[in-house]
């Protein structure tokens, strides 16, 4: 759950939410090539399932004992994000290997720090192995590996700026092309812009009490009465 300030208030959005914007950014991509790509499905799908695992976790939020406020996805516990990833990166192995390939790309990449916490690197063993069953099956070579992960990457920032997770310019560099970011809640400001032209989406969230919360039930009932609302997401061309 992404967790964001708005004025006097808190703004709550689910992984799930945050990873259909990811998946809408992608599909009115324009440029790089990714109208003809040839595993452009597979791409799509696996942005909107990057962040299967944590529907759980955004079901049953909890507070953090240190501020009493909700915990954002960055801020939940090793052990927790052990469990998350290992759903994550399982849930669609068999049916849609490619996919789950580059889902378990990005469990590497956004847990590194975690590696030396208890239980990691038996995770870390288990990744190996079904990494390696993945590229048996799917049989595409690391180059091209590596280009699609790169949308994943990119479309996964790009929405958890635009949703609050954090804010401000940003580069993005890898095998596609550099792109130039401005990010904040509501806003993703691009350059070059890859879409056809300012575009308008939207995202789910629920608003609560910037308060402290008694305990975990506490912050149940408040997100129980707490109204499902649209917030629109823009996406402009970002001035020199």
């Amino acid at each position: 759950m992404i967790v964001a300030n708005d004025g006097p208030d808190l703004i709550v959005v689910t992984q799930a939410d945050h990873a259909q914007l990811s998946a809408a950014l992608l599909s009115l991509w324009r440029a790089d090539g990714l109208p003809e790509h040839p595993r452009r499905d597979d791409l799509l799908f696996a942005v909107r399932e990057h962040d299967n695992g944590w529907q759980r976790a955004d079901a049953a939020p909890r507070i953090s004992p240190n501020t009493g406020r909700p915990t954002s996805f960055d801020r939940v516990s090793a052990d927790s994000r052990l469990e998350i990833w290992r759903r994550s990166v399982r849930r669609h192995a068999l049916k849609r290997p490619y996919p789950s390939l580059l889902i378990l790309r990005h469990a590497r990449a956004v847990n590194r720090r975690f590696w030396s916490a208890p239980g990691w690197s038996d995770f870390e063993s288990e990744l190996e192995a079904l990494e390696k069953e993945l590229l048996e099956e799917c049989g595409i070579d690391e180059k091209q590996i590596s280009a699609d992960y790169a949308w994943l990457r990119l479309t996964d920032t790009l929405s958890l700026g635009g949703c609050g997770a954090f804010g401000g310019p940003g580069l993005f560099e890898g095998e596609l092309r550099d792109y130039r970011f401005e990010l904040g809640l509501g806003h993703i400001g691009l350059a070059p812009l890859p879409l056809a032209g300012a575009t308008r989406l939207e995202i789910s969230f629920r608003k609560l009490p910037n308060r402290v919360f008694s305990d975990d039930l506490d912050l149940a009932s408040e997100l129980a009465t707490a109204v499902w609302r649209r917030r629109p997401i823009r996406i402009e061309h970002l001035a020199a």
